[in-house]
Protein backbone atom coordinates (compact mmCIF):
# COMPACT_ATOMS: atom_id res chain seq x y z
CA UNK A 1 0.00 0.00 0.00
CA UNK A 2 2.60 2.40 0.93
CA UNK A 3 4.42 2.03 -2.43
CA UNK A 4 1.24 2.11 -4.56
CA UNK A 5 0.90 5.41 -2.61
CA UNK A 6 4.46 6.34 -3.42
CA UNK A 7 3.83 5.73 -6.89
CA UNK A 8 0.70 8.00 -7.44
CA UNK A 9 -2.15 5.41 -6.67
CA UNK A 10 -5.24 5.78 -4.69
CA UNK A 11 -5.42 3.30 -2.23
CA UNK A 12 -8.10 1.78 -2.01
CA UNK A 13 -9.91 2.90 -5.00
CA UNK A 14 -10.91 1.33 -7.67
CA UNK A 15 -9.55 2.12 -11.28
CA UNK A 16 -11.22 1.18 -14.87
CA UNK A 17 -9.30 -0.98 -16.98
CA UNK A 18 -9.54 0.26 -20.90
CA UNK A 19 -7.31 -1.46 -23.11
CA UNK A 20 -4.36 -3.56 -23.44
CA UNK A 21 -1.60 -3.87 -26.16
CA UNK A 22 1.82 -4.65 -27.15
CA UNK A 23 4.20 -2.29 -27.78
CA UNK A 24 7.72 -1.86 -29.67
CA UNK A 25 10.07 -4.74 -31.11
CA UNK A 26 10.10 -6.27 -28.10
CA UNK A 27 6.19 -6.57 -27.85
CA UNK A 28 6.37 -4.57 -24.08
CA UNK A 29 2.40 -4.94 -22.87
CA UNK A 30 1.26 -1.97 -21.36
CA UNK A 31 -2.59 -1.51 -19.63
CA UNK A 32 -4.46 1.65 -20.50
CA UNK A 33 -6.11 2.71 -17.18
CA UNK A 34 -8.21 5.68 -15.91
CA UNK A 35 -8.82 7.09 -12.76
CA UNK A 36 -12.72 7.70 -12.49
CA UNK A 37 -11.73 11.00 -10.31
CA UNK A 38 -10.40 12.39 -13.72
CA UNK A 39 -6.92 13.08 -12.22
CA UNK A 40 -3.57 10.70 -13.19
CA UNK A 41 -1.58 10.20 -10.99
CA UNK A 42 1.06 7.54 -11.25
CA UNK A 43 4.69 8.04 -11.33
CA UNK A 44 6.06 5.03 -12.76
CA UNK A 45 7.17 3.64 -16.31
CA UNK A 46 5.37 4.63 -19.13
CA UNK A 47 3.25 7.34 -16.51
CA UNK A 48 2.47 10.70 -18.85
CA UNK A 49 6.26 12.02 -18.03
CA UNK A 50 7.88 8.79 -18.56
CA UNK A 51 10.93 8.54 -20.79
CA UNK A 52 10.05 5.49 -21.93
CA UNK A 53 7.24 7.40 -24.57
CA UNK A 54 8.66 7.96 -28.15
CA UNK A 55 6.67 10.66 -30.26
CA UNK A 56 5.73 7.75 -32.56
CA UNK A 57 4.24 5.99 -29.79
CA UNK A 58 2.45 8.66 -28.38
CA UNK A 59 1.12 9.48 -32.07
CA UNK A 60 0.44 5.89 -32.35
CA UNK A 61 -2.27 5.36 -28.61
CA UNK A 62 -3.14 8.84 -28.99
CA UNK A 63 -1.86 9.99 -25.94
CA UNK A 64 -2.55 13.65 -26.41
CA UNK A 65 -6.14 13.14 -27.03
CA UNK A 66 -7.27 11.48 -23.45
CA UNK A 67 -8.64 12.97 -20.57
CA UNK A 68 -6.54 13.94 -17.75
CA UNK A 69 -7.77 10.28 -16.15
CA UNK A 70 -5.83 8.55 -18.45
CA UNK A 71 -2.41 6.99 -18.38
CA UNK A 72 -0.99 3.86 -19.16
CA UNK A 73 1.67 1.47 -17.08
CA UNK A 74 3.43 -2.24 -17.91
CA UNK A 75 1.54 -5.45 -17.54
CA UNK A 76 3.92 -6.39 -14.80
CA UNK A 77 3.17 -3.13 -12.31
CA UNK A 78 -0.52 -3.93 -13.07
CA UNK A 79 -0.06 -7.92 -11.86
CA UNK A 80 1.91 -6.34 -8.96
CA UNK A 81 0.14 -3.70 -7.73
CA UNK A 82 -3.11 -4.71 -8.54
CA UNK A 83 -5.01 -7.03 -5.92
CA UNK A 84 -8.22 -7.76 -7.99
CA UNK A 85 -9.28 -7.47 -11.72
CA UNK A 86 -13.62 -7.06 -11.73
CA UNK A 87 -15.12 -8.29 -15.37
CA UNK A 88 -17.77 -5.98 -15.74
CA UNK A 89 -20.50 -7.89 -18.28
CA UNK A 90 -22.60 -4.98 -20.10
CA UNK A 91 -26.44 -6.79 -20.63
CA UNK A 92 -27.98 -3.22 -22.73
CA UNK A 93 -31.07 -5.75 -23.72
CA UNK A 94 -31.82 -7.06 -20.34
CA UNK A 95 -34.10 -4.47 -17.48
CA UNK A 96 -32.00 -4.25 -14.39
CA UNK A 97 -33.08 -3.62 -10.54
CA UNK A 98 -31.41 -3.71 -7.49
CA UNK A 99 -32.15 -4.46 -3.80
CA UNK A 100 -30.08 -3.95 -0.59
CA UNK A 101 -30.94 -5.52 2.89
CA UNK A 102 -28.60 -7.02 5.40
CA UNK A 103 -27.11 -10.63 5.84
CA UNK A 104 -27.29 -12.82 9.30
CA UNK A 105 -25.83 -11.93 11.76
CA UNK A 106 -26.51 -12.61 16.15
CA UNK A 107 -29.94 -10.87 16.34
CA UNK A 108 -31.76 -12.72 13.28
CA UNK A 109 -31.23 -14.43 10.33
CA UNK A 110 -31.39 -11.28 8.34
CA UNK A 111 -33.30 -10.38 5.24
CA UNK A 112 -34.17 -11.96 1.91
CA UNK A 113 -35.53 -10.93 -1.65
CA UNK A 114 -38.95 -11.83 -3.34
CA UNK A 115 -39.49 -11.63 -7.09
CA UNK A 116 -42.81 -11.63 -8.54
CA UNK A 117 -42.61 -12.95 -12.48
CA UNK A 118 -45.40 -12.03 -14.20
CA UNK A 119 -43.99 -13.78 -17.54
CA UNK A 120 -40.98 -16.11 -18.33
CA UNK A 121 -37.81 -14.63 -18.14
CA UNK A 122 -34.05 -15.16 -18.35
CA UNK A 123 -32.35 -13.94 -14.99
CA UNK A 124 -29.10 -13.28 -14.26
CA UNK A 125 -28.77 -12.91 -10.44
CA UNK A 126 -25.77 -11.22 -8.62
CA UNK A 127 -25.50 -10.94 -4.52
CA UNK A 128 -22.61 -8.68 -3.22
CA UNK A 129 -21.55 -8.26 0.19
CA UNK A 130 -20.59 -5.40 1.97
CA UNK A 131 -16.83 -4.93 2.73
CA UNK A 132 -16.21 -4.45 6.34
CA UNK A 133 -14.03 -1.98 8.23
CA UNK A 134 -10.50 -2.16 6.90
CA UNK A 135 -9.94 -1.96 3.28
CA UNK A 136 -6.98 -1.91 0.71
CA UNK A 137 -4.08 -4.34 1.23
CA UNK A 138 -5.72 -5.76 3.77
CA UNK A 139 -9.66 -5.91 2.55
CA UNK A 140 -10.21 -9.82 1.36
CA UNK A 141 -9.48 -10.72 5.39
CA UNK A 142 -13.29 -8.35 6.11
CA UNK A 143 -15.10 -11.09 3.85
CA UNK A 144 -17.02 -13.28 5.48
CA UNK A 145 -18.95 -16.80 3.46
CA UNK A 146 -21.52 -16.13 0.93
CA UNK A 147 -24.00 -18.45 -0.75
CA UNK A 148 -27.23 -18.23 -2.42
CA UNK A 149 -30.10 -20.13 -2.78
CA UNK A 150 -33.36 -18.94 -5.37
CA UNK A 151 -36.20 -20.84 -3.81
CA UNK A 152 -39.72 -21.14 -5.77
CA UNK A 153 -42.74 -20.59 -3.57
CA UNK A 154 -45.25 -24.28 -4.28
CA UNK A 155 -49.36 -23.64 -4.52
CA UNK A 156 -49.22 -25.63 -0.77
CA UNK A 157 -47.23 -21.87 0.32
CA UNK A 158 -43.89 -24.42 0.73
CA UNK A 159 -40.77 -23.73 -1.22
CA UNK A 160 -38.46 -25.56 -3.46
CA UNK A 161 -34.70 -24.97 -4.86
CA UNK A 162 -34.21 -23.85 -8.29
CA UNK A 163 -31.33 -22.62 -8.24
CA UNK A 164 -28.06 -22.90 -5.99
CA UNK A 165 -24.84 -21.02 -5.52
CA UNK A 166 -22.08 -22.54 -3.27
CA UNK A 167 -20.83 -21.01 -0.54
CA UNK A 168 -17.25 -18.74 -1.22
CA UNK A 169 -14.90 -16.30 0.17
CA UNK A 170 -15.33 -13.83 -2.56
CA UNK A 171 -17.05 -10.65 -2.37
CA UNK A 172 -20.20 -11.66 -4.60
CA UNK A 173 -21.78 -15.00 -6.13
CA UNK A 174 -23.70 -14.92 -9.29
CA UNK A 175 -26.52 -17.37 -10.64
CA UNK A 176 -28.48 -17.67 -14.09
CA UNK A 177 -31.71 -19.57 -14.43
CA UNK A 178 -34.94 -18.66 -15.98
CA UNK A 179 -38.27 -18.06 -13.93
CA UNK A 180 -41.68 -19.74 -14.58
CA UNK A 181 -44.84 -18.86 -14.71
CA UNK A 182 -47.04 -21.08 -13.86
CA UNK A 183 -49.97 -19.12 -12.79
CA UNK A 184 -51.00 -15.27 -12.93
CA UNK A 185 -47.87 -14.84 -11.07
CA UNK A 186 -44.57 -16.91 -10.00
CA UNK A 187 -42.87 -15.88 -6.88
CA UNK A 188 -39.49 -16.41 -5.81
CA UNK A 189 -37.23 -15.99 -3.32
CA UNK A 190 -33.57 -15.00 -3.08
CA UNK A 191 -31.73 -16.25 0.35
CA UNK A 192 -28.57 -15.18 1.01
CA UNK A 193 -26.46 -17.99 2.80
CA UNK A 194 -23.82 -16.19 5.12
CA UNK A 195 -22.88 -17.75 8.47
CA UNK A 196 -19.77 -16.56 9.57
CA UNK A 197 -21.67 -13.42 10.54
CA UNK A 198 -24.16 -15.27 12.93
CA UNK A 199 -21.59 -14.35 15.82
CA UNK A 200 -21.37 -11.06 14.71
CA UNK A 201 -23.32 -7.86 16.60
CA UNK A 202 -22.10 -5.83 13.64
CA UNK A 203 -24.35 -6.70 10.70
CA UNK A 204 -23.09 -6.60 7.23
CA UNK A 205 -25.21 -5.50 4.23
CA UNK A 206 -25.74 -7.15 0.78
CA UNK A 207 -26.99 -5.72 -2.28
CA UNK A 208 -28.92 -7.82 -4.82
CA UNK A 209 -28.39 -6.88 -8.61
CA UNK A 210 -30.75 -9.13 -10.84
CA UNK A 211 -30.77 -8.54 -14.98
CA UNK A 212 -33.70 -10.11 -16.86
CA UNK A 213 -35.46 -10.13 -19.92
CA UNK A 214 -38.99 -9.37 -18.28
CA UNK A 215 -40.23 -7.24 -16.14
CA UNK A 216 -39.87 -8.66 -12.53
CA UNK A 217 -41.54 -7.02 -9.01
CA UNK A 218 -38.53 -7.12 -6.32
CA UNK A 219 -38.86 -6.53 -2.72
CA UNK A 220 -36.59 -6.90 0.38
CA UNK A 221 -38.73 -9.68 2.93
CA UNK A 222 -37.41 -10.41 6.44
CA UNK A 223 -36.10 -14.18 6.40
CA UNK A 224 -36.96 -17.14 8.77
CA UNK A 225 -34.13 -19.31 10.27
CA UNK A 226 -36.11 -22.16 10.11
CA UNK A 227 -36.37 -22.05 5.62
CA UNK A 228 -32.71 -21.48 5.61
CA UNK A 229 -32.61 -24.84 7.45
CA UNK A 230 -34.77 -26.36 4.81
CA UNK A 231 -32.69 -25.11 2.14
CA UNK A 232 -29.58 -26.51 3.46
CA UNK A 233 -31.42 -29.65 4.19
CA UNK A 234 -32.82 -29.75 1.02
CA UNK A 235 -29.16 -29.54 -0.68
CA UNK A 236 -27.55 -32.04 2.06
CA UNK A 237 -30.12 -34.87 1.27
CA UNK A 238 -30.41 -34.40 -2.40
CA UNK A 239 -26.20 -33.37 -3.28
CA UNK A 240 -24.13 -33.94 -0.15
CA UNK A 241 -21.83 -36.64 0.66
CA UNK A 242 -23.78 -39.41 2.27
CA UNK A 243 -22.27 -41.25 5.21
CA UNK A 244 -24.49 -44.11 7.51
CA UNK A 245 -23.75 -43.24 11.04
CA UNK A 246 -26.21 -46.15 12.87
CA UNK A 247 -27.39 -49.03 10.72
CA UNK A 248 -28.47 -52.81 11.06
CA UNK A 249 -29.91 -55.46 9.08
CA UNK A 250 -33.26 -55.07 11.22
CA UNK A 251 -33.84 -51.72 10.60
CA UNK A 252 -31.30 -50.46 8.11
CA UNK A 253 -29.92 -46.98 7.65
CA UNK A 254 -31.31 -45.25 10.91
CA UNK A 255 -28.54 -42.46 11.67
CA UNK A 256 -27.08 -41.14 8.42
CA UNK A 257 -24.95 -37.58 7.85
CA UNK A 258 -24.88 -35.36 5.04
CA UNK A 259 -22.22 -33.37 4.18
CA UNK A 260 -21.55 -30.72 2.48
CA UNK A 261 -18.11 -29.43 1.13
CA UNK A 262 -17.69 -26.05 -0.28
CA UNK A 263 -14.58 -23.21 -0.42
CA UNK A 264 -15.98 -21.39 2.83
CA UNK A 265 -16.42 -24.31 5.10
CA UNK A 266 -19.00 -27.12 5.69
CA UNK A 267 -22.50 -27.91 6.38
CA UNK A 268 -23.61 -31.33 8.17
CA UNK A 269 -26.77 -32.39 8.16
CA UNK A 270 -27.78 -35.49 10.58
CA UNK A 271 -30.94 -37.42 9.49
CA UNK A 272 -32.86 -39.95 11.96
CA UNK A 273 -34.66 -42.39 9.36
CA UNK A 274 -35.74 -44.53 11.87
CA UNK A 275 -39.25 -44.61 14.12
CA UNK A 276 -37.06 -43.96 17.52
CA UNK A 277 -35.23 -40.80 19.06
CA UNK A 278 -31.45 -41.04 18.31
CA UNK A 279 -28.52 -39.52 19.87
CA UNK A 280 -26.06 -37.92 17.48
CA UNK A 281 -22.66 -35.95 19.08
CA UNK A 282 -20.24 -34.28 17.04
CA UNK A 283 -16.69 -32.67 18.44
CA UNK A 284 -13.79 -31.03 16.39
CA UNK A 285 -10.13 -29.88 16.33
CA UNK A 286 -10.42 -26.94 14.70
CA UNK A 287 -8.43 -23.42 14.24
CA UNK A 288 -9.74 -20.83 11.96
CA UNK A 289 -13.23 -22.02 11.73
CA UNK A 290 -16.57 -20.20 12.97
CA UNK A 291 -19.36 -22.98 14.39
CA UNK A 292 -23.14 -22.16 14.13
CA UNK A 293 -23.70 -23.69 17.16
CA UNK A 294 -20.90 -21.32 18.96
CA UNK A 295 -18.93 -24.12 20.41
CA UNK A 296 -16.69 -26.74 18.34
CA UNK A 297 -19.23 -29.71 19.46
CA UNK A 298 -22.50 -30.56 19.99
CA UNK A 299 -25.16 -33.59 21.40
CA UNK A 300 -28.59 -33.89 20.42
CA UNK A 301 -31.38 -36.00 20.28
CA UNK A 302 -33.37 -36.33 16.79
CA UNK A 303 -37.43 -37.24 17.36
CA UNK A 304 -38.41 -39.89 15.13
CA UNK A 305 -38.31 -39.12 11.16
CA UNK A 306 -36.68 -36.01 11.40
CA UNK A 307 -33.45 -34.16 9.80
CA UNK A 308 -31.35 -31.20 11.54
CA UNK A 309 -28.61 -29.29 10.54
CA UNK A 310 -26.17 -30.28 13.19
CA UNK A 311 -23.64 -27.31 12.54
CA UNK A 312 -22.53 -24.63 10.02
CA UNK A 313 -18.69 -24.63 9.59
CA UNK A 314 -17.30 -21.37 8.16
CA UNK A 315 -13.80 -20.75 7.45
CA UNK A 316 -12.94 -17.45 9.15
CA UNK A 317 -10.23 -15.25 7.22
CA UNK A 318 -8.90 -13.37 9.77
CA UNK A 319 -7.59 -16.52 11.48
CA UNK A 320 -3.98 -17.36 10.35
CA UNK A 321 -4.20 -21.02 10.40
CA UNK A 322 -6.58 -23.34 9.29
CA UNK A 323 -7.54 -27.16 10.49
CA UNK A 324 -10.05 -29.04 10.71
CA UNK A 325 -10.54 -32.57 12.39
CA UNK A 326 -13.80 -34.11 14.14
CA UNK A 327 -15.48 -37.36 15.11
CA UNK A 328 -19.14 -38.43 15.59
CA UNK A 329 -20.70 -41.21 17.70
CA UNK A 330 -24.05 -41.84 17.69
CA UNK A 331 -27.20 -44.54 19.44
CA UNK A 332 -30.52 -45.17 21.16
CA UNK A 333 -31.42 -42.32 23.46
CA UNK A 334 -31.70 -43.74 27.12
CA UNK A 335 -34.50 -41.36 28.72
CA UNK A 336 -37.77 -40.39 29.14
CA UNK A 337 -39.64 -38.98 26.14
CA UNK A 338 -37.82 -36.76 23.84
CA UNK A 339 -40.02 -33.34 22.75
CA UNK A 340 -40.79 -32.52 19.18
CA UNK A 341 -38.19 -29.95 19.12
CA UNK A 342 -35.36 -32.72 20.52
CA UNK A 343 -32.43 -32.18 22.83
CA UNK A 344 -29.39 -30.37 22.43
CA UNK A 345 -26.13 -29.51 24.12
CA UNK A 346 -25.41 -26.64 23.68
CA UNK A 347 -28.99 -25.70 24.16
CA UNK A 348 -30.51 -23.99 20.92
CA UNK A 349 -32.73 -21.54 22.86
CA UNK A 350 -29.29 -19.20 23.36
CA UNK A 351 -29.67 -19.11 20.07
CA UNK A 352 -32.54 -16.41 20.12
CA UNK A 353 -33.95 -15.94 16.67
CA UNK A 354 -31.14 -18.45 14.63
CA UNK A 355 -32.81 -21.25 17.25
CA UNK A 356 -34.49 -22.89 14.70
CA UNK A 357 -31.69 -23.22 11.96
CA UNK A 358 -30.70 -25.98 14.37
CA UNK A 359 -34.60 -26.92 14.80
CA UNK A 360 -35.06 -31.07 13.99
CA UNK A 361 -37.55 -30.92 10.23
CA UNK A 362 -40.20 -33.81 9.70
CA UNK A 363 -38.94 -35.72 7.13
CA UNK A 364 -41.27 -35.14 3.59
CA UNK A 365 -43.47 -37.67 4.19
CA UNK A 366 -43.27 -38.23 7.86
CA UNK A 367 -44.22 -36.62 11.14
CA UNK A 368 -41.77 -36.03 14.11
CA UNK A 369 -43.19 -37.64 17.19
CA UNK A 370 -42.47 -38.29 20.66
CA UNK A 371 -43.74 -36.90 24.16
CA UNK A 372 -43.43 -33.30 25.40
Amino acid sequence: ELEMKRLGLQCPHAYSVMALTAVGEDGTQLVKLRNPNGVALWKGDWSKASPLWTYELKQQLKLEHEDEGVFWMAWCDFYRLFAELCVCRLAPDMLEAREAGWLGSVFNAGQAVTLEAYARSEVEVVLHQEPHVSRGVEAVATLVDLGMAVLKRQFDGSYSTVAYAERCLQQNVHLTLTLEQDGHTASYLVVPLCFGQMRSTEPRKFRLAVHSTQPLAMETAPLDAALVATTLIQRAAEHGDRTPLLKSPALGEALVLHTIDDEAGRVIVAENASFHPLRVGWEADAEGFVSSRRLLMCQDVLPPRTRQVLVVLSRDLKGKAFRLSYGFDGGGHEGGGVPAAGLHIPDIDDLGQLKALHAPQPIAGGAAGGAA
